[in-house]
């Protein structure tokens, strides 16, 4: 998605406050928010669905890399090799994955526009 269709949005601080919050919570403060009704705007909807889809991505990510470590220690510990160093860094890139995600998007609340991660940003554009 372009630069172009990216569109610009004036939130007031409540709606930046909202967004926020619903990131910095992977989505749970957001989901909460949408059940109550106080999720009124488009630019509050967007976020809070991103910030909901960005949780379960995590969450399901971090499992997958789990899983995978639990297997690799396994195989490793079978040939008598040990690597606990590089099972940890792996253990750390959702993490990493994360932090990265969660600036661009905290970055583009408190600028007032829709973020645009090439995955999250086009399936929310659908939703909405």
């Amino acid at each position: 998605m372009s630069d172009s269709k990216i569109i610009k949005l004036l939130p007031d601080f409540k709606d930046k406050l909202l967004a926020s919050l619903s990131y910095i919570s992977l989505g749970i403060f957001g989901f909460i928010c949408l059940l109550l009704g106080t999720v009124k705007s488009r630019f509050t909807k967007f976020h809070v669905y991103q910030s909901i889809l960005t949780g379960l991505l995590f969450y399901l990510l971090q499992g997958l890399i789990g899983f995978l470590q639990s297997i690799s220690i396994q195989i490793f510990s079978f040939f008598k090799f040990s690597n606990y160093t590089f099972q940890h860094l792996i253990g750390l890139l959702p993490y990493i994955l994360l932090l990265i995600v969660l600036i661009i998007c905290l970055k583009d609340v408190i600028k007032g526009k829709l973020s645009n991660i090439k995955f999250l940003s086009e399936q929310i554009h659908k939703m909405l």
